[in-house]
């Protein structure tokens, strides 16, 4: 998520790219069997939901995910993403993205459903709650790269922290991820210079907002010191904060 975090919920637009580097993929084996889960890590959450569904079938539901948990990239979204396929192979894209978000629930109370928009569409996304994502046509992007922080929150108890800060913040998340768009568009057209410029302005808001909700542990803004004094343009923490991943915007 590059901006818009938090305040999505509260009806701002967030601007959202899938990650290259990490994936989840499920493999159902039909058989005899009481139901196996693996790796067990799943299986009390995913009981809970095929119980809901009423479904529980027998078998072997096997979970490969190269996505930290906790790290604010959106494991539980995909998660919910693959288990959404699995029950309606045939869905439509808005069908998917409506019973993962309802899946997704289960994991952070009220879900934006952004991850999950992003994560079923495989593209870039801008998103408002409540209306169907737009995708964004980039032909290219900017580089960034991603940095562990080592430290991991829970998204809800973060999302709980902001809760009591109120809206106060919203107006600046929204600026930033207008800018965000914007410059990815410009970007994309070859405007380098104007395109970065406006990214790393956006960025630079969202952090803000951050550190003014008290979501950037003294771990993370050490890491971002450094990537700042090697040459980024900008960093930010993405996902609800606490810890998870730190992203860095770099000249071409």
């Amino acid at each position: 998520m590059l901006c818009g975090e938090h305040a999505v919920l509260r009806g701002v637009e967030a601007i959202a790219l899938p990650h290259p580097e990490f994936s989840l993929s499920l493999r159902y084996r039909g058989t005899l069997e009481p139901l196996r889960i693996e790796p067990e890590l799943s299986r009390a959450p995913v009981l809970e939901i095929l119980r809901e569904r009423g479904v529980l079938p027998t078998g072997e539901l096997d979970f490969s995910s190269t996505i930290p948990l906790g790290a604010g990239l959106g494991s539980s979204a995909a998660l919910c993403v693959a288990l959404a396929r699995w029950f309606a192979p045939s869905a439509a894209e808005p069908e998917i993205i409506a019973a993962a978000t309802e899946l997704e629930h289960r994991f952070h109370g009220r879900s934006s459903g952004m991850d999950v928009a992003v994560i079923a569409a495989g593209r870039p996304v801008a998103f408002t709650r409540g209306e169907a994502p737009r995708p964004l046509s980039l032909s290219r992007l900017p580089r960034f790269t991603f940095h562990d922080t080592g430290l991991r929150a829970s998204t809800r108890d973060c999302v709980e922290r902001v809760q009591a800060f109120g809206s106060g913040r919203d107006g600046l998340m929204a600026q930033a991820s207008v800018s965000a768009r914007l410059g990815l568009e410009q970007y994309a057209r070859g405007e380098s210079r104007a395109g970065l410029d406006s990214v790393a302005a956006a960025m630079t808001w969202a952090h803000d907002c951050f550190l003014g909700w008290g979501l950037v542990p003294a771990e993370a803004a050490v890491i971002q010191r450094s990537l700042l004094d090697r040459g980024a343009l900008a960093t930010k923490l993405t996902g609800a904060g606490g810890g998870g991943f730190v992203v860095a915007l770099w000249e071409s």
